[in-house]
């Protein structure tokens, strides 16, 4: 089974004007000996998300706790609008076979 936690440098985050969108890039890397073998791969995963309402993007913050691997992204709308506002964090999970 492999774990990793969440490197920020393994994490691009972009956005993208002209379509109002939130794009998050993560790259995967993989590189171990084994006493027969030698396992390497490489893959980059992105995530893209588009807004109906405008946003703010000279304000957009991302923060990254390395001890819990939790990344925190604000993303304010040009509108405020905090009744509507909630924060999803992100979690690891492994199963048994390193998914």
């Amino acid at each position: 089974m492999i774990r990793q936690m969440l490197n920020s440098k393994d994490v691009k985050i972009d956005f993208c004007k002209s379509d109002n969108a939130f794009l998050v890039s993560k790259n995967q890397n993989l590189n171990e000996q084994g006493k027969h073998s030698h396992l390497k791969f490489a893959s980059v995963f992105t995530n893209k998300y588009i807004f109906d309402k405008l946003v703010d993007y000279n304000t957009i913050k991302a923060d990254h706790d390395a001890k819990s691997g939790q990344i925190v992204i604000t993303i304010p709308n040009l509108e405020k609008d905090d009744e509507n506002l909630v924060n999803v964090p992100l979690n690891h999970k492994f199963n048994e076979g390193g998914e």
